[in-house]
């Protein structure tokens, strides 16, 4: 192979512009079409600099010097796929590539083979996402291939490319990678949101396996897509689409290709940015896709359907449901044999579904029941991955879906060895739909109970590929853990419970250690002396007070904790570890001066009204009188929860400490706080107004 290979760089680099040339050329176009291993070893041998010059060199005035010109475009455009990515030298025969090929579009006398194939090699160069980053597309570039889409004359295979090459200008990765990016926005927004201090690179390698880092690809630069997305080019695309000949499969497919493109780099734009720039008239190019979608949605091409559904994805105001009917028709038929269609498909259901869950719930039944078989015939574990896509956009709490349950029974007999599949997007996208559905009415939880999933998941639990992995398995388990006792038992008995402890206290990405805390709070929920004895000294008494020191997050779930553990058997707590509880008072009280979120605070005062549900030494503590007023302030709160939190904190500190509070209550009265207590009375909750009246005649009682 290497010899051939040299003897092929030999002839090129003679440049003789016969037959030969044209021979060399055609083989290695063959050789290495298909083959990563023959592009890297032509490109290591320096192929680049004698194909250059060929393009550089021939004068294209005869047929056989057009055949060259074709074919060694044709070679560049696929080595090019090959490139490795670093940043270009001054010199360097890669960053000549694109100027070569945009100087040969110049010519007068190309031919539409010729002008096809230097599209294509373009559009071959920037079909790699790193390639657009390190060589950015010339102004020239996108203005030529916008004059050839104008052009009436032009040949609909160039016009084709030229259509392909601005869609990958703004997604270079694809349109599935579009899709991916769009329909994933929540991953996303958890990922970010528990990432906190860690920078968005090493996010990207914490949380996410390789597949997925494309949730994280940035949208085109603002100057790129301006070029690219002006509003005559796109008025000249839709018109093509509404007067193209029918026979004309591919470029009907590419234009709809463009058009999803350029609303897709629309919505990235505005989810990173918050403002519209690189579209100009917005509204009257939505109206004119809107009409293009609708007509391709009868189509009678599969992909061209699927485009216009893609679109009305992505059109705010437009109606879903004739879009959902196609792809589940496409669905339907099966059409297997094209993986990476079907998986499209997938997504773009997915897409449509999560725009209007009201929608969504009428066809769960329908999707159901269709997935698993698809999934049970396919091999392509791109498509079983995008059927947790799909499934996890559904409201698990619909009374439809919830009415039609018993079609997840297929979806569950698999989801094992979905979950222990050595994929890494695959596994994540399971752990995603478990936490997703398992956040429904306890008979749905009772039913995967009963399936075994509590054990399934925490067998799987600490083998996560990613960050994100372990994070979606603690939701699930601590979803499934709410008022279902057995669960509560399986984790706390099991093996797997000292690896939540240590989650909890040592994982070095919060967003783990967020959903362990989250899970030992919800086992702690009116949980035995015992139960709460083991959280307690395995997690470590220093460990929870560093927490009331942590992120807000952190924060929230530690005092949730602390919350379970002081209520009810919180007397063993409250009799034994008067050192702990001494060191833990002055924190919350902390907390309340200095407040980090309304959350935190409701959940400090939750702790101390806890702490005070019974006399204990802590009726002594002036700090506990002095607290009254920074409760007190909290009256006035908007939110009926935050309400009765001090409300039922200033209640029991009053009971159990009247002492220590007397002086408070005094100054309270004095305040007017006895009228806010009067207006409460009246409130809407029952449960506000009962208390209120509580903490009035409590505080009466006191003063005088």
């Amino acid at each position: 192979c290497d010899y051939i290979a040299q003897r092929h760089l030999e002839y090129l680099n003679k440049d003789d512009g016969n037959d030969d040339t044209l021979t060399v050329l055609l083989e290695m176009k063959n050789s290495i079409i298909g083959s990563r291993r023959k592009k890297q070893l032509y490109l290591e041998l320096g192929c680049l600099r004698p194909l250059l010059g060929i393009l550089n060199r021939v004068d294209i005035t005869n047929a056989l010097s057009h055949s060259i010109q074709t074919e060694a475009c044709l070679v560049l455009g696929t080595l090019a796929q090959a490139l490795p990515p670093h940043p270009p030298c001054e010199g360097e025969e890669e960053s000549k590539i694109v100027p070569a090929i945009i100087n040969l579009m110049g010519c007068d006398n190309m031919n539409d083979k010729l002008r096809a194939a230097a599209v294509r090699a373009v559009r071959l160069f920037y079909s790699v996402p790193h390639n657009v980053v390190l060589h950015p597309p010339p102004a020239e570039l996108i203005r030529s291939a916008q004059e050839i889409i104008a052009d009436p004359d032009a040949c609909a295979l160039v016009v084709r490319d030229c259509a392909m090459l601005l869609s990958q200008l703004l997604y270079p990765a694809g349109f599935t990678r579009i899709i991916s990016k769009q329909i994933q926005p929540d991953m996303r927004e958890i990922a970010l949101c528990l990432a906190e201090a860690i920078p968005t690179r090493d996010l990207e390698q914490a949380y996410l396996p390789p597949a997925e880092s494309v949730f994280f690809q940035c949208p085109p630069p603002a100057d790129l897509r301006y070029a690219v997305c002006q509003t005559s080019i796109l008025q000249v695309v839709c018109a093509k689409l509404e007067h193209a000949e029918e026979k004309k499969f591919q470029l009907h497919e590419a234009l709809l290709q463009f058009c999803y493109s350029v609303l897709g780099s629309q919505e990235s734009n505005r989810a990173s940015e918050g403002d519209n720039s690189g579209m100009e008239e917005g509204d009257m190019t939505e109206a004119l896709f809107l009409r293009i979608a609708q007509k391709y949605l009868r189509s009678p091409w599969p992909s061209c359907r699927l485009l216009a559904a893609a679109l009305i994805s992505l059109l705010p105001e437009a109606s879903n449901v004739g879009a959902i009917a196609v792809c589940v028709n496409l669905i339907q038929q099966r059409q297997l044999s094209q993986c990476w269609f079907f998986s499209s498909v997938l997504l773009v259901l997915a897409q449509l579904l999560r725009k209007s869950r009201a929608v969504a719930s009428a066809h769960f039944h329908t999707i159901s029941t269709l997935l698993p078989a698809v999934a049970t015939n396919t091999q392509d574990l791109e498509t079983v991955r995008n059927m947790y896509v799909v499934l996890a956009t559904f409201d698990y709490n619909s009374p439809m879906v919830v009415q039609n349950q018993r079609s997840l029974s297929s979806i569950f007999s698999r989801l094992e060895k979905d979950l222990n599949s050595s994929d890494p997007s695959l596994s994540l996208m399971v752990s995603h739909f478990l936490r997703v559905v398992s956040k429904s009415p306890r008979s749905l939880r009772n039913t995967m109970k009963k399936q075994g999933f509590p054990q399934i998941i925490l067998n799987c639990l600490g083998n996560g590929k990613c960050g994100l992995e372990e994070i979606f398995k603690l939701g699930a388990l601590s979803n499934l853990s709410v008022g279902i006792a057995t669960v509560r038992s399986l984790i706390l008995e099991g093996d797997k419970f000292s690896w939540v402890v240590e989650a909890a206290q040592m994982n070095p990405l919060k967003g783990v250690s967020r959903n362990a805390l989250w899970l030992l709070k919800n086992l702690s929920f009116n949980a035995s002396i015992d139960v709460k004895r083991k959280i307690l000294e395995d997690l470590t008494q220093d460990y929870i007070l560093c927490l009331l020191r942590d992120t807000e997050p952190m924060q929230r779930q530690g005092l949730g904790l602390l919350r379970n553990l002081l209520h009810l058997h919180g007397r063993y707590i409250k009799q034994h570890e008067y050192g702990f509880l001494e060191k833990l008072v002055p924190l919350l009280l902390e907390r309340l001066a200095n407040p980090v979120s309304t959350a935190v605070s409701t959940q400090v005062m939750f702790c101390l009204c806890n702490l005070c549900a019974e006399e204990g030494p802590w009726k002594n503590w002036p700090s506990l009188g002095d607290s009254l007023p920074l409760v007190a302030k909290f009256c006035s709160h908007g939110d009926a929860e935050v309400i009765l939190a001090a409300l039922w904190c200033i209640s029991n500190i009053l009971r159990s400490a009247p002492e220590v509070a007397l002086e408070s209550a005094v100054q309270l009265m004095k305040d007017g706080f006895h009228d806010v207590l009067v207006e409460l009375g009246k409130d809407l909750s029952p449960e506000v107004r009962d208390r209120a009246r509580t903490c009035r005649d409590q505080l009466q009682s006191i003063s005088s």
